[in-house]
């Protein structure tokens, strides 16, 4: 017709739109939190929030704008129990047991998995950061707070641009721990991780958590299915910093963090057996560019390299956990 114009996103088919918007969401709430500064290498958390935001239904309104203030909030209380329970270890550590607990029992849930994982991230990474600096207590609940809210912009605006008929619901399979399982591993590796004060912990626990999100399966196939990701993402997050290695600068940073993040986006978007190794792939994107690297730090090699240890360093924990179960399990099954 004479004077139409067609609008490039209505000619793409439901799947690459979700694709797309999946994509854009992880890379510019990540720009946007490198570009703000969100310090304490805690930048991770944009894109791996962002990332489990626009690869769901989506949140409602009202609730999506009230995750940074939970987020303040909660690491806002988790740095007060800290501080009067500091001197109390075993109170403490049964306090995070219960918190864990909980955590986990809502993954299981899918419209209350989002806040479950922000339970878990937050009082597994405050009370190892602020044992190991005390000093940031009063500037953690901000960062995280900004991060959430880079993550919720992010996600709400293209949802907006990039509107799609709402994906089919997934039955969530059992997970191959129970929840106090679950709960017990990770306040097992948040006491050793803060005792130890090894180096990048924050990617050694969101390691952790997002391995322990189980979604069913056998322990060889779960653990294989883990390996194969953090492999995929540690293999992408390398070709990203080669570019920016050869290219340093902030419009080759978004656009092969974009391609990268569309590889992965792309396979979640088709749905199918794929989907879940995707997820998790571009989650393990989202740990090892979260200030891994960027053009912005002059130790960014130093930064990756301690990363995707870190990320390594879990998954063969919860490898092993997950194999003691299942060989306890298999005793009690055959008792």
């Amino acid at each position: 017709m004479r004077g139409s114009v067609s609008c490039p996103w209505l000619i793409m088919s439901s799947e690459q739109r979700r694709a797309l918007r999946i994509a854009l969401t992880f890379t510019v709430s990540f720009i946007a939190a490198e570009l703000l500064r969100a310090d304490l290498q805690l930048t991770f958390l944009a894109p791996l929030v962002a990332a489990s935001l626009a690869c769901q239904q989506k949140v409602p309104g009202r609730v999506a704008l009230v995750l940074p203030l939970i987020a303040w909030t909660m690491v806002t209380i988790a740095s007060l129990a800290l501080q009067f329970l500091i001197d109390k270890p075993v109170v403490l550590a049964l306090l995070l047991l219960w918190v864990f607990w909980g955590g986990f029992t809502l993954i299981q849930n899918p419209r209350l998995g989002t806040l479950g994982f922000i339970i878990l991230l937050i009082f597994a990474i405050v009370p190892q950061t602020l044992i190991k600096a005390p000093e940031l207590d009063a500037d953690l609940a901000w960062w995280f707070g900004l991060d959430f809210a880079l993550a919720v912009a992010a996600d709400s605006i293209f949802r907006r641009l990039l509107p799609e008929p709402p994906p089919p619901q997934r039955i969530m399979p059992p997970p191959l721990l129970s929840p106090l399982g679950a709960a017990a591993a990770l306040l097992l590796a948040v006491v050793f991780t803060a005792a130890m004060q090894l180096p990048a912990p924050g990617a050694i626990i969101v390691g952790i958590v997002i391995v322990l999100r189980s979604d069913g399966g056998s322990a060889y196939g779960v653990i294989l299915d883990r390996l194969i990701a953090a492999l995929m993402g540690g293999a992408m997050a390398l070709a990203v910093w080669e570019v920016i290695w050869v290219a340093p600068s902030l419009p080759v940073l978004v656009m092969s963090v974009l391609l990268a993040a569309w590889l992965f986006s792309r396979r979640i978007a088709e749905g199918g057996p794929d989907a879940g190794l995707a997820l998790k792939s571009l989650n393990v994107l989202a740990i090892l560019i979260g200030e891994g690297f960027s053009v912005f730090y002059e130790d960014a090699d130093d930064r990756f390299g301690t990363r995707l240890a870190g990320v390594m360093i879990g998954l063969a924990y919860v490898a092993l956990v997950v194999r003691l179960a299942q060989h306890r399990n298999g005793h009690i099954t055959a008792a």
